[in-house]
Parts: structure tokens; sequence; C-alpha cells
């Protein structure tokens, strides 16, 4: 009895971990597709979902950037953000990118904005000063 509820334990785990990853999958293809055309490159294994436990979920971008082309690299990671989000309408309540500057040691600057903002600057709602304006900055080091 034990083990059949372990086994079925199991199942749903695998069946959760699945959907979810079959649900991120078209998500990510599009933001890959919107960076590679702004000759951003970014892979499957640098983007992530996560459930948070308040039920929202978010979505986690690494981002590799030069000194001087960090914030238009952001900017391209929000922008294809929204594009997938609007596409496939899955419950994203924030962005979060992380982007490892490469300059004499490598730093890392987190930035964050709530899907709203995101949406209103994908459709040309407010301006990228605007929406500058909104994102959350954090910097590591």
């Amino acid at each position: 009895m034990i083990k059949l509820k372990q086994i079925s334990r199991h199942i749903i785990i695998y069946f959760l971990l699945f959907t979810s990853i079959l649900a991120s999958s078209p998500l990510f293809t599009i933001i890959q597709e919107e960076c590679k055309s702004y000759k951003l490159p970014i892979t499957f294994n640098m983007m992530n979902l996560v459930e948070r436990p308040d039920g929202s979920t978010e979505l986690n971008l690494n981002i590799i950037s030069e000194r001087n082309k960090f914030d238009t690299n952001m900017l391209v990671g929000f922008y294809a953000s929204g594009k997938g989000i609007l596409e496939t309408d899955l419950n994203i309540k924030k962005v979060n990118i992380y982007i490892k500057v490469k300059y004499k040691n490598v730093r890392q600057i987190i930035v964050s904005a709530q899907k709203k903002d995101i949406l209103k600057y994908v459709n040309n709602e407010i301006s990228y000063s605007d929406f500058i304006n909104k994102i959350n900055y954090k910097y590591t080091k």
C-alpha cells in the first residue's frame, strides 16, 4: 500500500514536470527567435519558469552581455519575453533578467519588471524611457 502511494506520488510529480516543460517550450522558442533577430544569443537552458508559493509564475532569463550593450540586451530580453507572453497567454506575473556583464571581472545586474508594464512596452503604449523607469535594478558582484 505504501509503495502504491509512493508510485502514484511520483507519477503525479513527473506529470506536472512534463506538462510544465511542454507549456514552456513554445514560450522559450518565441523568446529565442526574438532574441536571435536582435543578435542576442540565448538558449533554452538560459530560461526557466519559477512557481512562487503564492501560485504566481515568474520567468527568469540569463543573458551574457558586453559592458556597453547591457541596457540594449536588457530591453531586448524584456521585449522578447513580452512577445512570448502575448503569444502563449501564460499566466506569468513577473520577468527577471540576470545579466552577466563582461568587464574586468564578471558583474551581474538583476533587473525585473511586472507583466503589465512589459506588455505596455511591447504594445507601444509606453516609451522605452518610461518602461526603464518601471524596472527594478539590483547590482551584484
